[in-house]
């Protein structure tokens, strides 16, 4: 067994392989790292539509699926994320490992061949282009994705949130663009999108599986060893700023139930990541966390009540979904429950619980090959080191940490997403 191991391919690209004999199947993603800019964002997006459905070796759905079908049911596809302030394209192909064949075939080379041909040779037309229709669909699939955001008024308000904390920063922006630039995509846009990721973005290759890494190494090292690339993007690592006031946003929407979102900044706290974890899980992102259970249940105060931090950029995030009625006590109970703890710390008791819900988030990382390799890809761009590692300093946080890093917490913003006609309001105070 191997948990990590990274080695380089080319400039700006590396190929990282974690073994573990008891997966069935082997897992290649290929991770472009880019700038997230509001001009390129859109056009970045839809990279990851245009190539899971087929190439120019396999030039129609039909065809590209009867590949994947051959190699026992491969499953190829794209996704996009957004990590700090940088926006990530992920390729990603599963197949099973070649030891489960009917007959001797090397399947796992075959699948990472499939792949660089998606991502490095895939259909153009005869002006060189990406091909209008295939294009176009692609187009407005992103759009529709990002306008059937506001169906989900949690996850609208937490994005409509983000755009206020860190109004003028990096991550304030969306992963997927915003509706008018991908409307205004065009197909020289998505070639030109796709030429600057292959020249210059930091590129990290990843096999999680059960073996025959060294054929899929093989052919994303012959195949990216072609490409020319030159000004290889250096990851963006800039924290949220600390407040001078509190912001204030109410926006109103016809909503049955009211979305409350506070964000806390709390300065540089990397080293601090997994103390900052544990925090986080006790105040709220457990079902025996103090805003489930004293918020929630006690006070019946809202329907939902949950935390969540980023000690890479210094924050705390703190959600419910609550009648208006009710919101400014909320807002006070969420601030009582951090200023208990950044008084008195956390119980023993309290902190035994989190670390145990933590520890089995941790055992269980490994026990699917999608989950493994999102460890170790998060792990090359954020830092911390292996689970077991990372385990042992869990066990190491203690309940002053705890109540040193709540003292930190300073209310940053507030937005209110509710009921009511008119337009938005914005309104500071002071913190």
């Amino acid at each position: 067994m191997r948990e990590f191991h990274r080695l380089a391919l080319g400039k700006g690209v590396h190929f990282t392989s974690c073994i573990r004999p008891k997966y069935k199947i082997n897992r290649m993603s290929i991770y472009f790292v880019l700038p997230l800019r509001k001009n390129e964002a859109s056009a970045n997006a839809v990279l990851s539509c245009l190539f899971t459905k087929s190439c120019r070796k396999f030039p129609t759905i039909t065809a590209f699926s009867d590949e994947m079908g051959r190699l026992y049911g491969a499953d190829l596809y794209g996704n996009v994320h957004k990590i700090e302030g940088n926006q990530v394209l992920s390729f990603t192909v599963e197949v099973i490992d070649d030891s489960y064949a009917l007959t001797p075939e090397d399947l796992t080379r075959q699948a990472a061949e499939l792949l660089c041909d998606a991502v490095l040779d895939p259909l153009l037309d005869e002006t060189g282009n990406f091909p209008e229709e295939s294009f176009r669909l692609e187009q407005q699939m992103l759009l529709d994705t990002v306008l059937s955001e506001q169906n989900n008024k949690r996850s609208y308000a937490l994005a409509q949130f983000r755009r206020v904390m860190f109004a003028g920063e990096d991550g304030s922006l969306s992963k997927l663009g915003e509706a008018e630039d991908i409307r205004n995509l065009t197909v020289k846009d998505a070639k030109e999108a796709w030429l600057r990721m292959l020249s210059s973005a930091k590129i990290e290759i990843t096999f999680t599986g059960s073996g025959h890494e060294e054929e899929a190494k093989a052919v994303f090292a012959r195949r990216f060893g072609e490409l020319s690339r030159d000004k290889i993007y250096r990851l963006r690592r800039s924290g949220h700023k600390m407040p001078v006031e509190v912001k204030r946003v109410t926006e109103q929407m016809p909503v049955k139930q009211a979305k409350l979102v506070v964000g806390y900044a709390l300065g540089p706290a990397r080293e601090q990541r997994v103390a900052l974890k544990v925090l986080s899980c006790i105040l709220g992102s457990s079902p025996s966390s103090r805003f489930f259970v004293n918020i929630r249940e006690k006070e019946s105060l809202c329907y939902y009540c949950a935390a969540r931090s980023s000690a890479y950029q210094g924050v705390m995030i703190a959600d419910c979904g609550v009648e208006k009625e009710n919101v400014t006590r909320a807002e006070n109970a969420i601030q009582r429950e951090i200023d208990s703890i950044a008084a008195d710390g956390c119980s023993k008791e309290e902190l035994e619980i989190a670390l145990r819900y933590l520890a089995t988030a941790y055992r269980s990382a490994s026990d699917s090959v999608s989950t493994m390799d999102w460890w170790n890809f998060t792990r090359i761009l954020q830092g911390g080191g292996t689970l077991a590692h990372e385990f042992s300093l869990l066990q190491q946080v203690d309940p002053e940490e705890i109540r040193q890093l709540a003292g930190k917490l300073k209310k940053d913003t507030v937005y209110l997403l509710c009921m009511e006609g008119g337009e938005e309001q914005v309104e500071d105070d002071q913190a």
